[in-house]
């Protein structure tokens, strides 16, 4: 009897193990198919309140707890409540609630369990816990950084209603809401930064049009009217479609061929590619509105999670037709100027011959009408000048390019200012080797350059003095001519912005003051025949100014 009493006694606490066993693994099956279906709800919420508001209905339904709270608090701050579930009643003192059992629970990390409240030395004050509170089961919710954002409260009217696996199984559902929570936040900021950029794309003058890799029209702002497009009638279409609509005139109105599309794409979807496109300007003509004039600028995306073009297109026909009505009004200036300067130069020379040799006013006049000679012809030459200088910017300039020898450029200068510089007490002097290369330049415009250079020196050389020209031939073909002068020299802040329109040395004092276009002349000048021009220091004082001119090549001039 003892053996099978002792027999029987095992069987029935196996029994009675695998039922205990039995309703846990139940209840794991349940929790876990509790945590798939909320987790598929949470997948579609785009609400936090509502998030939490779903977890707490769960985490009670699927316990024995007669009510719970989901509460937000953080090491500081107040408690406030975030969503709750059941009929019982909020608790009223949530500072008492923070200070007996939220804040251990902050400090921690770690959940709070208690079998029965009244027990706990000292017992929770009333107000503190809802109502009729025995069972306690407090789990945080915690952000990535491991910072306690928030609690899952779950309270019971019995004694022990909540044990280990409870604990574990909220923690589980309090993860959850903290991924759903951020996710939200993350879908709520990327949302806001789309509908910031959508408003300043809308308030944009520019019109852009973003083309993803798939090579679908993916953004468009309502700037596109600038060049006769709706947003309505390209978004979400693809680019390929809208080339081949006769309608819409895409290609004319974007300036895009379906080759440079092909490129585009292939670009960005090359991992390391860096092609670069540069600005392109065309007209759009348009029924309504007339002739405009665009830039268009592409710019590739080659983000990972970003892939595609972006095309900005910038209005530039005010700019154009004042670019136009400035050229318009240059040529009738210099047109005007022109005319009554060679009256008064031909005027000048007639008095300069009538007047009969031997007599006592021969000297004076020839001195007056020199003078007058030499300013009239430096007005012609900077009337030339401002010519050239919108023609070289409008890429419209025209150079008769000549085998010319360097020494016949410079003995030309030394005459036109070879008087100038005798009244300042200045020696121009020509330093170079006899038998150079010659060069292959517009002779006009070289000499008009030159003498700009010797003028501009003549300016701020001191008296007795000497302004040297020297030139000679680099290895890369072009030939370095240098107007050396003793002068003050010039600021390092200036040597770059010097050579552009109206820009002049402050605080300096010369004898004469131009008007700040004969530097950029001569860069233009430069720059036309492929070479360039910079400034460098001459020692002990004074400046270099440094000019490169193409030669004429072996075999003969070519164009």
């Amino acid at each position: 009897f003892q053996a099978y009493a002792t027999q029987a006694a095992q069987a029935i606490k196996n029994a009675r193990t695998y039922e205990t066993a039995d309703k846990a693994l139940e209840q794991r099956l349940e929790q876990l198919n509790v945590l798939a279906a909320m987790g598929s709800i949470l997948n579609a919420t785009m609400d936090e309140t509502q998030i939490y508001d779903i977890i707490l209905r769960y985490a009670v339904a699927s316990s024995a707890a007669s009510s719970g709270l989901a509460l937000r608090v953080a090491a500081a701050g107040p408690v406030s409540i975030i969503a709750r579930a059941g009929t019982a009643a909020d608790p009223t003192d949530l500072d008492g609630l923070r200070r007996h059992f939220l804040q251990p629970v902050v400090q921690s990390g770690q959940l709070f369990r208690s079998d029965d409240v009244l027990r706990l030395a000292p017992p929770p004050a009333p107000g503190t816990l809802p109502p009729h509170t025995r069972s306690l089961l407090i789990t945080p919710i915690m952000a990535r950084g491991g910072d306690v954002t928030g609690v899952i409260l779950l309270a019971g009217h019995e004694v022990a209603v909540f044990g280990a696996g409870d604990g574990h199984f909220v923690a589980q559902m309090a993860y959850q809401a903290m991924i759903a929570a951020e996710n939200t936040r993350l879908f709520q900021n990327v949302r806001t930064a789309r509908d910031n950029l959508q408003m300043i794309l809308n308030t944009m003058e520019e019109a852009t049009l973003l083309i993803n890799a798939g090579g679908e029209v993916a953004m468009v702002n309502p700037g596109i009217h600038l060049i006769g497009l709706t947003p309505e009638a390209l978004l979400h279409r693809q680019v390929e479609d809208l080339l081949n609509d006769p309608a819409l005139k895409f290609g004319l109105r974007t300036g895009l061929s379906s080759e440079l599309l092909i490129a585009i794409l292939q670009d960005i979807g090359t991992p390391g590619a860096t092609g670069s496109y540069p600005p392109y300007s065309y007209e759009v003509h348009d029924e309504q509105v007339g002739v405009r004039y665009i830039l268009r600028q592409i710019i590739p995306l080659r983000r990972d999670d970003q892939r595609g073009a972006l095309l900005v297109f910038y209005n530039r026909t005010d700019e154009r037709e004042l670019e136009r009505a400035r050229e318009s009004f240059t040529q009738m200036i210099v047109h005007d100027l022109r005319s009554p300067l060679t009256a008064v130069t031909t005027s000048l020379k007639l008095l300069r011959e009538y007047v009969p040799d031997g007599t006592d006013y021969k000297p004076l006049v020839e001195k007056t009408t020199e003078v007058s000679r030499r300013a009239i012809r430096k007005v012609l030459t900077r009337v030339d000048s401002l010519l050239d200088i919108a023609r070289m910017e409008s890429n419209e300039i025209y150079l008769e390019r000549e085998p010319v020898d360097l020494a016949s450029l410079v003995e030309a200068v030394r005459g036109e200012l070879e008087p100038l510089a005798v009244e300042l007490e200045i020696a121009i002097v020509g330093d170079f080797a006899p038998h150079l290369p010659l060069l292959f330049v517009d002779g006009d415009k070289v000499e008009r350059m030159l003498l700009n250079l010797v003028d501009n020196a003549l300016k701020y050389s001191p008296a007795e003095s000497t302004i040297r020209i020297q030139a000679r031939l680099l290895d890369s073909g072009l030939m370095r001519v240098a107007v050396i002068d003793e002068g003050p020299g010039i600021p390092a802040d200036y040597r770059q912005r010097l050579f552009d329109r109206f820009v002049q040395v402050e605080g300096r004092q010369v004898i004469r003051r131009g008007v700040g276009l004969g530097l950029a002349f001569c860069r233009l000048v430069a720059a036309a025949h492929g070479g360039s021009i910079h400034v460098e220091d001459n020692v002990p004082r004074g400046s270099q100014f440094v000019v490169t001119l193409p030669v004429v090549p072996r075999g003969g001039p070519t164009e």
